[in-house]
């Protein structure tokens, strides 16, 4: 054989052993050749300076790192960097000495009985359930560095998580006291907006006219309709929908008046308190000392730092508080570490922090109880997350940064084989189970349920989502969507492939849908995909469908499947005057003008992006009256309704067109069916088609869907 034609053999053999590897959820990596162990009354960080002590060239062969079963807690996050890297065939491997009983790393204080006194304060034990007094205790956190980052000096709305520490007693978590205990409260009567910023800040506002030279900022006032609410002391943090059910937001109140039943915000609400989606306006109250009247529950006194419990037994041993909001582990510019078979709990920040990393791989880990992120990685590359189950998280899932935009290079990192369910619990809308950023990173093979909020963003460009099932979720917001992507059309060539979409949305009025190209957002691609009971809406004004874009185009969707679906496609375009608004930069406010965004954020003129999107050639120069749509190509709508029916207090009856609705251009390829297409099981929900089907007579042209292939890669 011929030198050029061996060395050709043996790159052949390399990549087809690299792709049934990988197929296998395996990898390259060579064994590592030293194995360490945890001494006896060592703890985690020790271990991790005793490999520090170890010749580079040592680790560079690899090192195992082996962590009996045990409840680890970190008062300080363990911090690994370069020391503690390995090399790209030999990484440093911390793992589960027994997968049967694997070790946990948490974060936090943990405090012994003896450290709490019961509340004897005869002003507090006033303000408590009569049941409860005797039995709450309390304990001082100042000593041990806590830290409350919303304290009631803060004088305006706060949008994400409320890191209140999360606060677990003999290995379980408790609650923090919210009223109501589950769900939301609904505003009885809206008595002053407030002052309204709209998207732009205090002063911005002021400039444009929309707020008087001296005219005072003031938050907005709400009548309650409830009784609890008069017996609480004022302030108290509410969460609330102020306006729209995309995004809740906190602010404190100013004043609790309770005759009037009135409560009046210490901060405005940006767009002001107002019913801007039709459903009524909900809002809940946090982290409330007169609340404290269930077993498992507790409080923290943001001024005081006293956190006061009712524990779920008088018999308690153990309670571990996450005081500090920094993440468990931190991996900073460090490569070539692997995580495999440790989970995460408590944490008051995130499971792990990624800064700076490069070939990291946390696998068949469970995340629990983070009050802010699983994951969050900024400036990474080559990371992997596969095999993982997060639930209970305060936040979001995993949230990655990585690629560089203006070059186009992507980041490569993945998310696979991964499990979601039950997250954002401390963030009511807006915490994604996967948020990228960055460019080229992926999602593959993950199952996500059970949400009441968004589920995916692609802050990025050239990334795939593919083998995916998402299942009820984004019921509890509205003008929203599972998959969402916005704001940005330098943001595109993302693809968007082979998933299953099922019940996705709830009843709010405006509606929600599977995928959401919003506020200009274009150029993705969605292919293959299969969406069941997805895009539902209350009200006939209302284009919402299982896919929707806002004011979009060039997005084409093709060779995919609408099952019982409201509306399959759905849309509301832009007039020609709004592009050229965005586009000309004449907005005020930054992320609304696209010249920022194409040429300052991004360069759209340079080599390597006129390479990558020709299209982008005219965009930011279109032609007068030019009509900028979106495409959809070898669809097929299955017991769809032909007609949509809203009917209106007066007793009429609006109807509008299903299938179908806003700037699509089909292309007369767009097929409905009714009854059963030629599915293998219709009942049973396997949507493989036969060989006959019914689709392919209508599309010659539809490819098959692999959907036996969507999902979980390890079904558990």
């Amino acid at each position: 054989m011929m030198p050029e034609a061996r060395n050709g053999f043996v790159l052949i053999l390399a990549l087809a052993l690299g792709v049934l590897v990988a197929f296998a959820g395996g990898s390259l990596h060579k064994h590592p050749e030293m194995r360490v162990e945890l001494n006896s009354g060592e703890n985690i960080t020790q271990l991790r300076d005793r490999i520090r002590t170890l010749p580079p060239d040592v680790r560079r062969r690899g090192v195992k790192v082996v962590v009996p079963p045990g409840r680890y807690v970190f008062s300080e996050s363990l911090i690994l960097d370069e020391r503690d890297s390995g090399s790209p065939d030999c990484p440093v491997v911390w793992c589960s000495k027994d997968l049967r009983d694997r070790p946990i790393f948490v974060s936090g204080i943990e405090l012994k009985k003896n450290a709490f006194k019961k509340v004897t304060d005869p002003l507090l034990l006033a303000r408590l359930d009569v049941s409860v007094q005797g039995k709450a205790v309390e304990v001082d956190l100042s000593p041990y560095g806590f830290v409350m980052p919303i304290g009631t000096n803060i004088n305006y709305e706060v949008g994400g998580p409320l890191k209140v520490p999360s606060v677990s007693v003999d290995g379980k978590c408790v609650r923090l006291a919210n009223y109501p205990d589950e769900g939301w409260c609904e505003i009885a009567e809206i008595i002053d907006k407030g002052t309204v910023t709209g998207a732009y800040s205090v002063k911005q506002a002021r400039e444009r006219g929309m707020i008087g030279t001296n005219e005072v900022v003031r938050g907005g006032t709400f009548r309650y309709r409830e009784d609890r609410p008069s017996f609480w002391n004022n302030p108290v943090l509410i969460e609330c929908f102020w306006a729209f059910d995309w995004r809740a937001t906190i602010i404190w109140t100013k004043t609790i008046d309770p005759l009037a039943k009135t409560m009046t915000m210490k901060s405005h609400h940006q767009f002001g308190i107002k019913s801007g989606n039709p459903r009524p306006r909900r809002w809940r109250a946090l982290n409330v000392f007169e609340e404290l009247n269930e077993p498992g529950r507790y409080v923290i006194d943001p001024e005081t730092k006293k956190m006061f419990l009712y524990p779920p037994n008088e018999d308690f041993e153990t309670v571990l508080v996450s005081g500090k909001p920094c993440a468990t582990v931190k991996i900073d510019r460090a490569h070539d570490i692997v995580f495999s078979g440790i989970d995460f709990g408590e944490s008051c920040g995130s499971g792990v922090e990624l800064t700076g990393a490069s070939r990291v791989t946390i696998e068949n880990a469970h995340f629990r109880h983070q009050r802010d992120w699983a994951v969050y990685g900024t400036n990474v590359w080559d990371c992997t997350l596969r095999t993982c189950d997060v639930t209970q998280v305060g936040n979001g899932c995993f949230c990655i940064w990585g690629g560089d935009r203006r070059k186009l290079v992507p980041g490569n990192n993945l998310v696979e084989d991964c499990l979601f369910e039950d997250w954002g619990t401390q963030r009511s809308s807006c915490g994604y189970a996967i948020e990228f950023h960055g460019v080229g990173n992926n999602a593959l093979h993950n199952e996500i349920r059970n949400a009441n909020g968004y589920v995916v963003t692609y802050k990025q460009n050239n990334g795939l989502f593919a083998y995916n099932v998402i299942s009820n979720t984004t019921w509890g917001v509205d003008d929203a969507g599972a998959f969402y992507k916005g704001l940005n059309p330098s943001m595109r060539g993302n693809r968007i492939e082979y998933n299953y979409w099922r019940d996705i949305g709830g009843t709010g009025g405006h509606g929600s849908c599977a995928i959401y190209f919003d506020d200009g957002d274009s150029g993705d691609f969605v292919f293959g995909n299969i969406f069941e009971n997805c895009g539902r809406s209350q009200f006939h004004y209302s284009n919402f469908g299982a896919v929707f874009s806002h004011g979009g185009c060039s997005n084409i969707v093709r060779n995919s499947l609408f099952v019982k679906c409201d509306r399959s496609l759905g849309g509301w375009g832009w007039k020609q005057e709004k592009w050229e608004t965005a586009i000309k930069g004449r907005n005020s406010v930054r992320w609304q003008n696209y010249d920022y965004k194409f040429l300052k954020d991004v360069d759209c003129r340079s080599p390597e992006w006129r390479r990558a999107y020709p299209e982008l050639e005219t965009f930011l120069d279109p032609y007068p009256n030019e009509i900028r749509k979106n495409a959809a190509y070898d669809c097929v709508a299955i017991d769809c309704p032909a007609e949509l029916r809203y009917p209106q207090k007066n007793g009429a009856v609006v109807r509008k067109g299903g299938y179908v609705a806003g700037h699509w251009h089909t292309n007369d390829t767009f097929a409905v069916i009714e009854g059963d297409p030629g599915f293998v099981d219709y009942a049973q929900r396997d949507y493989r088609l036969k060989v006959d089907s019914e689709v392919y007579r209508c599309l010659p042209n539809f490819k098959p869907i692999p959907f036996e292939k969507i999902g979980l890669m390890h079904k558990r």
